[in-house]
């Protein structure tokens, strides 16, 4: 297999996961191929800077409403929704570009807090732990506020708002896994709407197709700093494994007022 492929198996690699076959496989590519050698070098030095971080608990009322929203099983996609993943993959793929170094520095950074999230599914009757990776994919992504200048006077002041990304399990290529966002924002908004843009390959079951092709998957009121703890569960189902950027849009009114890339982690359905 080529580079890419072994590059994609980095971090199985640095967490003793492989078989024996491909771990021997590994290894002689690495010996072979300087640059993969080099890459797999930072980022086992990555993995060393991250165990190093410290963790940040969450409030309690946080830490609950996650534990109900992980133990809530997602019903399965009728064959409408199957119909429209086809369609989309179908009509809609094309030839990811290569991410480098970065894009498998953020793979391997997804597998650090992987063994607190696997908990949660196994230990559901025990006292739920939570802990935040503060670099890693699968814990929230959150995204810098943007700047936005200050009104004139007499407008009605601004809100700048930031988006949250929590995938449920670590996400699988080929299988329907569950994402769930939320928005901070910086004042009560009486008429928000929230858009998820999926790049090609990457199909959404929840949503309401839009023309410029967005799914708007949340229409409502959204209370300052997110006070109420609302949380959209969506469920993305991508084609391929490796990293994907989804665009997310917050408007209100038709004014936008957040629009940014979250960065997930694909891994490989395993065989």
């Amino acid at each position: 297999m080529g580079c890419q492929r072994y590059r994609n198996s980095f971090t199985a690699y640095l967490q003793g996961e492989l078989t024996p076959a491909r771990r021997e496989a590994m290894e002689r590519h690495l010996q072979e191929c300087r640059s993969c050698a080099r890459d797999l070098h930072t980022l086992s030095q990555t993995v060393a800077l991250v165990r190093s971080l410290p963790v940040v608990a969450p409030r309690p009322v946080v830490a609950e409403r996650l534990r109900v929203a992980i133990q809530a099983e997602p019903p399965p996609m009728s064959w409408l929704e199957q119909l429209r993943f086809e369609w989309r993959v179908a009509g809609r793929r094309r030839q990811a570009r290569a991410w480098g170094v970065g894009l498998a520095a953020t793979v391997l950074l997804s597998a650090v807090g992987a063994s607190t999230l696997d908990r949660w599914g196994t230990h559901q009757s025990e006292p739920l732990s939570v802990g935040i990776d503060l670099s890693a994919p699968r814990t929230p992504v959150i995204n810098p506020l943007p700047e936005v200048p200050a009104p004139a006077q007499g407008d009605v002041a601004r809100a700048t708002a930031r988006v949250v990304a929590f995938p449920q399990t670590p996400m699988v290529a080929g299988a329907a896994n569950v994402v769930y966002f939320t928005v901070e924002s910086s004042r009560d908004l009486a008429n928000a709407e929230l858009r998820l843009y999926p790049p090609a390959g990457v199909a959404l079951a929840e949503g309401s197709l839009q023309e410029d092709a967005s799914y708007l998957v949340f229409r409502g009121a959204v209370a300052a700093g997110n006070a109420q703890q609302q949380w959209v569960a969506v469920r993305l189902r991508p084609a391929q494994a490796g990293g994907c950027a989804l665009r997310v849009v917050l408007s209100e009114d038709g004014r936008v007022i957040a629009d940014e890339q979250v960065f997930l982690n694909v891994m490989a359905a395993p065989h």
